[in-house]
């Protein structure tokens, strides 16, 4: 149902999402920029961008361990 602005929950979820994904190409071209300049980026940028990180959001599992309230899984540990 829309909101008095004209969005519905559905739709603004979905516009954030795309200006942050946005954001996000954005401050990993200036840390491209900076990495290839070899100078130093802002103090705010971001660190994903900067690292070279990406955040993968997968749904929850159920719980394999002793405790189903662990945060992360630690994957490969041991395996060789």
């Amino acid at each position: 149902m829309p909101d008095d602005e004209g969005l519905s929950h559905e739709q603004r979820e979905r516009l954030d999402a795309e200006i942050m994904t946005e954001l996000l190409q954005t401050a990993r071209a200036e840390a491209h920029c900076c990495w290839e300049a070899s100078i130093e980026w802002r103090a705010d940028a971001d660190s994903k961008a900067v690292l070279g990180l990406e955040l993968i959001v997968r749904p929850m599992m159920e719980a394999r361990g002793p405790s189903p309230e662990h945060a992360y899984d630690i994957v490969g540990v041991g395996a060789r």
